[in-house]
Order: C-alpha cells, then structure tokens, then sequence
C-alpha cells in the first residue's frame, strides 16, 4: 500500500473528470468562444486560449527541475513541442508525414521519461534519452524530406520500393483518417499505455499513475479530427496531470514511510491535532526485532516490517494506522475508549502471532544456469513474529496527545516486561 485507499481512489477520478471536462469543452467549443465573444475583455482571453498549453507545460516543467524529475521535465519538453507541431496549418504532404511519424513516438518518449521520473536532471539516463528523441527527430526529418512525396490520404504514393514499405506504417484507419493517427502509432499507444498500467497496478505509485493519464490524454489530443479545441484542452489537461503527479509524489514522500507504506510521523502530528475529546492511542512495537534484525539481516527485518504494515491496514475499528519509527508502529482510534479499543488491538495482535513468517535461505549461489540446477535449493524457515501494545486515553492529566503517547509507550514497556506478545493499558 504506497499511499491511502482515498488517494487511489482520487488517482482514478480526478484525471477522469479532467479528461471528461476536456471532452465537454471539445464538444461546446463553439459555444465556448461565442460567449468568450461578448465583450473586449473575454476576446482578449480568447486570443490567449492557444498558448494556454504553453503555459501549463512550462509551469510543470518549472515544477519539475526544481524537485529534480527529469521524466517530468523531459515530457513537458516533448509535449510542448507536438502541441507546437501539431497546431501548424497542414499545407504540406512532408508537414503531415512528420505529424503522422512523431504520433508513433510520443508514447513511446512518455513511457521511456517515465522511467526517469526519480531521476535526478543532471543524471547521465537525461543524456540518453535526449540523444534517443534527437535520433528520432533526425529520422522523421530525413523520412519527411527524402519521401515528402509519399501519400498518407489515398493518393497513389511515389514510386520507389522504400516508399512503398514506409506507406503502411503510416495509413490510417478510416475512424482516424481525419486524425494524427495511424495504425503504427494506435499501437504504440495502446501498448505504451498497458505497460503503464501494468507498472500502476504492481508498484502503486502517483506518478505512474500520472504518466499513464499522460499517455491518455495525449491519445484524445491526437485521436479526435485535428482542431484547437481538442489539441488545446488534451494537451493542457495533460499538463495539469504531470503537476499533479509531482504533487502527488512529493506529497506520498513527505507524509508515507517508503518501506511500509504506511503513513509517516508528519501524518501523525497533523493527526494529532485534529482529535476530538475522546480517543484511544496505541503504540506497538516488534518483539526482539533487533535480535531478529542480528539473526536474519536486515532485508529479512524490512520484510518483517512490512507484513506487520500489512496487517495494520487491515485493522478494524476505525483504526488509523502510522509508522512511528524503527520497529515501532501508532494506531489511533477517533471517538473510542481504551476498552472499546483493545478488542481490535487483541484481534490483530492474536492474528499476526498466528501468521507464519518464512525467512527464506540465502541468495542462490553463482554460475550458470546448468550448475543452479545440479545445487540443492536453501532451505527456509518459518519463525513467529509478534508485537507488543501499549494502549492509552486522555484522561484529567493527559489532555495533551503527546502525553498520551508518552502514557501508552509506558503500557508498551509494562507489556513488553510481563513477557511481551500482549496488550497493556
């Protein structure tokens, strides 16, 4: 769990309501620009309404080179320069071929600066990725150039065997005969964009969820008949979900434990300060986890963590769950008492004591394949792990939170000296 069940769910809506307001705009244009019509004032918006693209893929750019995302960067750079290319009027067959090949491309960028979005700007994969764009760019020129003549609307295409075989790859389907698409870049799209799902799903992180957003967008900017409306509202739109994904991950930074997933210490002062009268704080904290930690290595002991993380979330109660530090973990429980609160603290408890935990043998031994199989696999071993709790309440001289942690971690210590793998209150 990389971030909250809320969260999630707003990775999914808020980029779903952009695109469904973009489609809106795109389907009331003329509306739009007549009421924009009015009046000087709103004319002067609507001369502006073109470079409004411009402006928000600079500002995630900004946003980008300042908390060092050179994915982020790098797609705002590409972006602004389709949207530019993209919006020119299409007098030129080569103009249409350049427009046709770089649709191919632009999910294939996204995706690649996709992989570079915890890179840092001046790390040596930004220079790769700019020689990759640059060979790109210098292939579509010399394929603009050398076979400008090649057809792309049904015209009889020049002769020449090359030409012939390029011709294909850029034909486009009859639903996007009057797009930028053709049926080598729906494929690029469609397979850039699984990709990026597939990384969404199995590392649940915000900015794998923006990019693929990204890839999305830029798709309907492309997919719908070539006009202002659609390149204008698509490409900003994608914009946005960029500086929302930065947002997004320097928040998941800054209030979630990266190991666990778990939210953070700053989650929970802010959690503090925001209860009411009555409530239940629980610490609890890992048996013997540094004898564990000696035993096992440190890998094993994250692994550790992160099953214990694991159940927490799954707490009932209304629990809120936070990882305090080390082996040391914080449950609230808003608007309960101490007793209302240790049947959910014992349920968990019994049930994690309950979990066997397989510490797996050591990495398997050097060589080629045909000598891995001749060896005997290592063996593992199932240990128990357990925690104790220490569960406290305001009460007439613990009014402040923090005395109230201060109280629960003194039940921690009792239970952890009546034998540890308990509750104490």
């Amino acid at each position: 769990m990389a971030f909250p069940i809320k969260r999630k769910h707003l990775a999914v809506l808020f980029p779903l309501a952009l695109l469904l307001l973009s489609a809106l705009g795109v389907w009331k244009w003329s509306l739009l620009t007549g009421w924009l019509q009015r009046t000087a004032e709103l004319q002067a918006l609507l001369t502006l309404l073109p470079y409004v693209p411009y402006l928000v893929l600079i500002t995630a750019a900004a946003i980008a080179w300042r908390f060092n995302n050179t994915g982020v960067l790098l797609s705002a750079v590409v972006l602004s320069v389709s949207y530019w290319l993209f919006s020119l009027p299409s007098a030129a067959v080569r103009v249409d071929i350049f427009r046709l090949g770089m649709a191919i491309f632009l999910p294939i960028n996204i995706l690649l600066f996709s992989l570079l979005a915890r890179r840092r700007i001046t790390s040596p994969a930004r220079i790769v990725c700019m020689v990759v764009v640059g060979i790109q760019t210098l292939l579509l020129v010399i394929v603009a150039v050398k076979f400008g003549a090649l057809s792309v609307a049904g015209r009889p295409p020049a002769t020449g065997s090359i030409i012939n075989a390029i011709k294909p790859l850029l034909s486009r389907p009859s639903l996007f005969e009057a797009s930028f698409l053709s049926y080598t870049a729906l494929g690029s799209f469609a397979v850039t964009a699984v990709i990026q799902l597939i990384r969404w799903i199995r590392f649940v992180q915000p900015v794998y969820a923006g990019f693929f957003w990204v890839i999305i967008s830029s798709f309907f900017a492309l997919a719908v008949r070539p006009s202002a409306p659609a390149l204008n509202l698509y490409t900003s739109a994608a914009g946005i979900l960029m500086i929302g994904a930065i947002v997004e991950t320097s928040f998941t930074m800054a209030y979630h434990d990266d190991l666990t997933g778990l939210p953070g210490r700053r989650s929970l002062n802010e959690a503090l300060l925001n209860l009411g009268r009555k409530y239940t704080i629980a610490m609890i904290d890992v048996d013997h986890f540094k004898k564990f930690n000696d035993t096992y290595g440190h890998d094993t002991g994250d692994q550790v963590l992160k099953l214990i993380a694991s159940k927490l979330g799954q707490m009932d109660g209304g629990a809120r769950v936070y990882r305090y530090g080390g082996e040391e973990f914080t449950a609230l429980f808003p608007g309960k008492s101490v007793p209302a609160a240790k049947p959910f603290l014992e349920s968990y408890r019994e049930d994690l004591a309950a979990t066997p935990f397989i510490v797996r043998g050591k990495t398997r031994k050097k060589g080629n394949p045909n000598q891995r199989k001749k060896t005997k696999p290592p063996g593992s071993k199932k240990v128990k792990v357990t925690v104790s709790i220490g569960a406290a309440e305001p009460g007439k001289n613990l009014q402040d939170p923090k005395k109230v942690i201060k109280a629960a971690d003194k039940a921690l210590y009792r239970a952890k000296k009546k034998g540890r793998n308990r509750v104490a209150i």
